[in-house]
């Protein structure tokens, strides 16, 4: 991002007055949190002045924006050793009031009252920065400002070279300042241009991080947005790995990133409208809840200037297709908040589901793009009574923490279809009542009741769950929940559906069913490797089974009915304890 001078002009101070006074409950009820994932609490755009010009406010309230990112700049700020002037911040932050939007400003940059003008590198210019961002925060304190240190520390910003070291120091500092003077304060340090490995090692291992509240990063790139969720997994797996015992995974925020329409290289107007909504949205679906698009309108006139063209609109307020594509998805979205995305039929098939008050949205697109005519969301409600709303619901009351194993993306299983529910499986607290609870030791009976079915807690997909406790060990161990009088599945069904809350140790599960010759099935299974609630599919169509008896070809013939549901497979895994839940089982239906 470039820096630019802000404007000074101020507003009245009636204007101000009447903008407090509109918007004075609404901020007292604003909690000093990161944004979550509902609709467009996390989403902005940064800008480079401190005075909307006249109608450029209500542009903005219109679109629909809930944040706005802008410099700080030291300089400016202060201009006379230990002065600081914040009027032109008043005088933007009562105007983000009346907007309903809420400010991400930067601490940034360098002053030349200290180190010869450079990047602060010297302990007193360090502790000069930290008093000026201390000065800032108390100023603006109880206004819920979200503070980032610094622009892009990794790249030309940071004067006269790229320094880890001095950045980690100075972040230090200006974290334990402003915290001195707002303890809830919140805090985002590393503003990476892309995703530089070792500088984000450096600051990890530095422990420069450990008291802020996110990891900012800037994905740029030269081409679709959904490439990002690599890097956001591979960041996740760096950040993992320098975490303490019980430590609580630092947040990835994506403070700055955008698309140039510059003439001759760059990207065409309706793909910048495209990847900018998709930035946001894959973005949610990686576990990033807080997005900063760059720019909220071109910095110039010079169509080949590649900074004079990132903005979705033109400097005199004219709005580029992706102004209208942000406005067009906010307006659908507002308060309906990301839960998940759906398993598709391709993996560039994104399938987002949103949950509001009433009903459900879908929102879906395409990362496979046809040239200049790139996929653009589409939003689809899902009211109550509609096909696949009981389930995408279930799915919706089930939160999940984003996955390094999935390209920084958690998918829950919601297969396209109908569905339904197993009428045998138990609905009320007591032992299982019509299956035998069976532990197998080397493939032959041990012992039974293990087995039982408890509440279950507020966050899961059913009232009720079936608890399994195992032990593995260096044997060959399994569990099942066998039905005493034949469960027959019906016709059709091609795979059941069910949710299991796991303990991430990796028991298999599986479930056995013998078709109408006799011939035993049982499907490959999925190894539990999470923890907490998600669905799972077993398929009951043979293909990826082992099968015995009967007709013994690999084909389902006839009725088919269970021998086991399910079948936990503990073998060749390490000695130890643990327990799963399994709940709210259903056929898939054609």
């Amino acid at each position: 991002m470039r820096p630019h001078r802000s404007n000074l002009a101020a507003c009245t101070a009636a204007i101000c007055l009447l903008c407090l006074l509109l918007h004075l409950d609404a901020l007292a009820a604003q909690e000093s949190t990161l944004p979550g994932p509902t609709v467009p609490d996390g989403f902005g755009v940064n800008i480079h002045f401190t005075k909307f010009q006249p109608g450029e406010l209500s542009d903005f309230k219109n679109a629909g924006f809930g944040l706005i990112r802008m410099d700080l700049g030291w300089g400016e700020i202060e201009r006379s050793t230990g002065v600081y002037d914040f009027s032109a911040f008043d005088t933007l932050l009562s105007e983000l009031d009346s907007a309903g939007a809420r400010a991400l400003l930067i601490f940034d940059y360098s002053n030349p009252l200290y180190d010869q003008g450079l990047s602060p590198y010297t302990p007193s210019g360090q502790a000069a920065f930290a008093k000026y961002a201390a000065a800032a925060a108390s100023h603006f304190r109880g206004r819920h400002v979200i503070w980032e240190i610094y622009n892009e520390p990794n790249g030309g910003f940071w004067t006269p070279r790229v320094n880890v070291d001095d950045y980690a120091a100075l972040v230090k500092s200006t974290v334990a300042a402003v915290r001195r003077v707002d303890p809830n304060a919140i805090i985002l340090a590393g503003a990476t241009s892309t995703f530089p490995t070792n500088y984000i090692q450096a600051l990890l291992r530095s422990g420069a991080l450990a008291s802020v509240n996110a990891l900012s990063v800037h994905p740029y790139r030269g081409n679709n947005p959904e490439t990002a969720a690599d890097d956001y997994s591979r960041t996740r797996i760096l950040i993992a790995r320098a975490a303490l015992p019980g430590q609580k995974p630092l947040p990835i925020v994506c403070s700055e990133w955008g698309y140039s329409t510059v003439t001759g290289g760059g990207f065409s107007e309706q793909k910048q409208a495209a990847y900018m909504v998709r930035e946001y949205l894959s973005n949610l679906a990686c576990g990033v809840n807080l997005t900063i698009y760059y720019d909220w309108k071109n910095d110039g006139p010079d169509p080949a200037n590649n900074e004079h063209r990132f903005g979705i609109q033109t400097q005199d307020l004219q709005p580029k297709p992706a102004y209208l594509a942000a406005q067009s998805l906010i307006s659908a979205l507002r308060g309906y908040t990301f839960r998940h995305r759906l398993d598709a039929s391709e993996s560039a098939d994104y399938r987002l589901l949103f949950q509001g008050s009433k009903d459900l949205s879908l929102v879906t697109w395409s990362s496979k793009d046809n040239g200049d005519s790139p996929s653009l969301p589409t939003v689809r409600k899902i009211a109550p009574g509609a096909p696949q709303y009981n389930e995408l619901l279930r799915i919706a009351s089930v939160r999940f923490a984003p996955d390094t194993s999935k390209s920084g993306t958690v998918m829950a299983r919601a297969p396209v279809g109908n569905f339904l529910p197993m009428a045998a499986w138990p609905t009320a607290v007591s032992q299982p009542s019509g299956f035998n609870n069976i532990f197998y030791l080397d493939n032959k009976p041990d012992s039974s009741a293990i087995a039982a079915v408890a509440k279950t807690d507020s966050g899961a997909p059913a009232a009720v769950a079936v608890s399994f406790s195992y032990q593995s060990g260096k044997e060959w161990r399994y569990y099942t929940l066998a039905p005493t009088e034949p469960i027959a599945i019906p016709t059709g069904a091609k795979a059941l559906s069910l949710w299991v809350r796991g303990d991430g140790n990796g028991i298999t599960i599986r479930a056995r069913f013998t078709d109408q010759t006799g011939q035993t099935f049982q499907p490959e299974g999925v190894a539990i490797t999470w923890s907490g609630w998600q669905a799972v599919e077993l398929p009951l169509d043979g293909l990826q089974a082992s099968h015995w008896g009967g007709a013994n070809d690999g084909v389902p013939h006839g009725r088919l009915q269970w021998n086991a549901i399910p079948l936990l497979d503990c073998g060749g895994m390490p000695e130890h304890t643990g327990t799963i839940e399994l709940a709210a089982p259903q056929y898939v239906m054609p």
